[in-house]
């Protein structure tokens, strides 16, 4: 008790926040198209493709960026300076070889450049997508390597569902991302386009229940090894953070129920009105 409540920097913060939503995009964008997109498009959209790939392409851009700037951060915090002056200090290469992070940093930028290269046969072969998704999710297992869950006692078991975690939130995020940005174009190229979405609303769905189900076991998993009380919610800065992402997922599981269960079946029966609605709601659960 007597020891002083820990802050954490902003530039952490934001440095970690960024390496998750570049995870999330690299991988959810291209398990969308796995699991959502090629099962439930009837026809060849060239259009849309296109789009699909672009937002592959920027989720792998910038899981390399978020790379380097874990690299800054992590070299920042040993040596105490800011988080771009780390970028000057000779203590950047002390860490890429000479530490652990800095051998797990090093495979998960070569399975970057190898996932970025297999992407780029994918534009010709388009089953090596399911490739570049393996890539992909063995980056996150990278990422779980030097997690909180690294540190536990029982650290293989507390890692792989670290993974897993990681995983879910990556192809539901993700996935709701290249959702997004393919709405409008479906109803443009769509002589009719509410069956179409509904159609894709229906396989989306699926696949997140999937995540949901993932998300939820390892999520308390990792609430009971890493807060452990219920005055831990309360009195921990990792409480505090989990409590308040509970909140959050309260009103965005409504939004995916809503779609699940209105949006998909008022689709169907073909109702355009709700082209626009299903827009909105997708966002919205994409900000929540």
């Amino acid at each position: 008790a007597a020891i002083a409540a820990p802050s954490i920097p902003p530039s952490d913060t934001m440095v970690r926040w960024f390496n998750l939503l570049a995870m999330a995009l690299a991988v959810g964008s291209i398990g969308f198209v796995c699991f959502v997109w090629q099962p439930a498009a009837t026809e060849s959209w060239p259009l849309v493709e296109r789009r699909l790939d672009t937002i592959i392409w920027s989720g792998w851009v910038l899981l390399g960026l978020s790379s380097g700037l874990l690299l800054l951060l992590q070299t920042a915090s040993m040596v105490n300076v800011a988080l771009f002056k780390a970028a000057t200090q000779p203590a950047l290469f002390q860490v890429v070889q000479s530490t652990r992070f800095g051998r797990l940093w090093s495979a998960r930028m070569e399975l970057w450049l190898i996932m970025g290269g297999v992407l780029f046969l994918a534009q010709q072969f388009r089953q090596l997508r399911w490739l570049a998704l393996i890539f992909g999710v063995v980056i996150l297992l990278l990422n779980s390597l030097y997690s909180h869950a690294a540190a536990t006692q029982d650290a293989t078991v507390a890692i792989l569902s670290d993974w897993l975690h990681l995983t879910m939130t990556a192809l539901w995020i993700g996935g709701l991302v290249q959702f997004f940005g393919i709405i409008g174009l479906v109803r443009r190229s769509a002589a009719s386009a509410t069956p179409v979405l509904g159609r894709f609303v229906g396989y989306f769905s699926n696949y997140a229940r999937i995540a949901v189900v993932g998300l939820a076991v390892t999520g308390l998993y990792a609430a009971w090894l890493q807060v452990g009380t219920l005055a831990g919610l309360r009195t921990t800065l990792y409480g505090q953070a989990l409590l308040v992402k509970l909140l959050l997922l309260v009103p965005l599981l409504g939004l995916a129920g809503v779609n699940l269960i209105w949006t998909h079946r008022r689709l169907q029966a073909g109702q355009a009105v709700w082209v626009g609605r299903l827009r909105g709601l997708v966002g919205a659960e994409i900000i929540l």
